[in-house]
């Protein structure tokens, strides 16, 4: 018998590796930055974040350079193989969106960048623009005047009821429920 394996915890158990060698690198300060083998004016780029040279290492950049290299790439081509109905399905697209939403946070934590923040909300913004925007909205609206006034009487009324029963009850010592 086949052991079937769920894409999220095996993605979770990869992405977590990853990190984990990520983190190990970036905190220990140890010197990943491998000379490229262009002119010596040309700064050497960190194998690890393509937007860190030798001098300085925006983690905004690199997280945006994981977001962009990492992420996003798979997300939008789960999205592109369903069509406009399957899309507006939050049963279809939840695992999708969910292991998305993690790749970003998981990133964030790793590199220490704040989540959420701009870059991602930036990019779910565009995201939702561009495979979400023919999906109908369903608009809720206030119940009808008679449900509303039900709905509000029906504990005013029972409030004076409920007083008038425990006075009643009280009054004539009758001290068992």
């Amino acid at each position: 018998m086949k052991r079937a394996f769920s894409s999220l915890p095996f993605l979770l158990r990869i992405l977590t590796f990853e990190f984990w060698v990520l983190n190990a690198v970036l905190v220990s300060g140890e010197d990943t930055h491998v000379p490229t083998t262009a002119s010596s004016n040309e700064t050497m780029k960190d194998p690890i974040c393509p937007s860190c040279n030798h001098e300085s290492c925006d983690f905004g950049e690199c997280y945006k350079d994981f977001v962009v290299m990492k992420c996003l790439p798979s997300f939008v081509s789960i999205l592109t193989h369903y069509n406009n109905i399957e899309r507006c399905t939050w049963d279809t697209i939840k695992r999708s969106y969910t292991e998305f939403t993690m790749c970003t946070e998981l990133y964030a934590d790793s590199l220490r960048v704040p989540w959420p923040n701009q870059l991602v909300e930036d990019i779910f913004v565009e995201i939702h623009a561009t495979f979400f925007q023919d999906c109908l909205v369903t608009e809720l609206y206030d119940p009808p005047p008679s449900i509303i006034f039900v709905l509000v009487m029906t504990p005013i009324c029972l409030i004076p009821i409920m007083v008038t029963l425990v006075v009643l009850k009280t009054k004539n010592g009758d001290s068992t429920s």
